[in-house]
């Protein structure tokens, strides 16, 4: 019986929600975000957790340096990183939070995946994974290597969580890019204020980046059909960009992990073909700007926006 619950909780690791924003990340608040709004106990119960990191091992070169790096960046409440061999052995504690991967479905196909916060509202084993037993605080996006995006993009509902249990590599797992994501949504909780809509970041950043330099992933510059077996398109980087008259630079995944090692403060972009938004973050744990939902993503059309931000704070 054991090990047939543990198969469930298993499969269960890849968590269906009907709950999640399309952004690339979400942090819940005091104040309501896509009908969500969370409580001081709500609060006060994740400050008094701890937060299990469910990580597969294959994705983790170093787990010493892993391990270090996202407890520096996670400072609103303890973070523990376990594998999934391991998650079975928290889920009757009544302080564990879990950080853990999750899918949404539009039409019964899959929609986006990412790493979703939460909790069990009751915390007895068994008690069940849906949504009217999970108390959601946030996520952030991922997006995984094309040849599996294209399998998930023609899967079925009912294939897609054994096609999430291979060593499938995700191209925005990097440590230090997780870290940021977790420095932004731990500053988030500590002020209570939602990541939500566009006017709940740091726009006042906006006019030291009209003087920096924005670090955007070079996957900008290509256009993926995942349902035609990854066929590319390359995008012509004049005609994404020639509007934008500030300073900026390509730069690849693993050159954007390593720059975030770093403690001059600078502004970058991820792209990610599953996130509607544009967002702009700083390597200091902030979000500076969030364009309107384009889905799929409009480039010509997000960059307009940031565009037309920066110049209403530099005038």
């Amino acid at each position: 019986m054991k090990n047939q619950i543990f198969k469930t909780l298993l499969f269960s690791l890849f968590i269906f929600s009907i709950q999640h924003s399309s952004a690339q990340i979400t942090v819940y608040g005091s104040d309501a975000c896509y009908g969500i709004k969370l409580s001081d106990n709500n609060f006060e119960q994740l400050k008094k957790s701890t937060v299990y990191f469910v990580v597969p091992k294959y994705l983790i070169e170093d787990e010493v340096a892993f391990s270090e790096v996202i407890k520096k960046s996670w400072k609103y409440s303890k973070i523990e990183i376990i594998d999934e061999t391991k998650f079975d052995n928290y889920l009757g504690h009544e302080n564990a939070v879990f950080l853990s991967l999750g899918y949404s479905l539009f039409n019964g196909r899959i929609s986006e995946t990412y790493y979703e916060l939460w909790k069990f509202k009751n915390s007895e084993k068994g008690f069940g994974f849906n949504d009217n037993n999970k108390l959601v605080f946030g996520s952030f996006n991922i997006e995984y290597e094309c040849d599996i995006r294209h399998k998930l993009a023609v899967a079925k509902s009912n294939q897609v969580n054994e096609i999430l249990q291979q060593k499938n590599k995700i191209v925005n797992f990097k440590p230090y890019i997780i870290a940021n994501y977790l420095k932004i949504m731990s500053k988030s909780f500590s002020s209570q204020v939602s990541i939500c809509a566009p006017h709940n970041v740091a726009q006042d950043a906006l006019l030291d980046l009209s003087r920096d330099t924005l670090y955007i992933t070079t996957n900008f510059l290509y256009k993926v059909n995942y349902f035609e077996d990854c066929e590319i398109e390359k995008l012509e980087e004049t005609d994404l960009m020639s509007k934008y008259p500030f300073n900026y630079k390509f730069i690849t995944m693993d050159e954007l992990n390593k720059k975030l090692n770093s403690k001059k403060k600078f502004y970058y972009y991820i792209f990610l073909e599953e996130s509607s938004n544009l967002d702009v973050y700083s390597n200091m744990g902030e979000l500076i700007f969030r364009s309107d939902v384009f889905q799929p993503p409009n480039r010509k059309l997000q960059m307009k926006q940031l565009i037309k931000a920066i110049n209403k704070k530099t005038k």
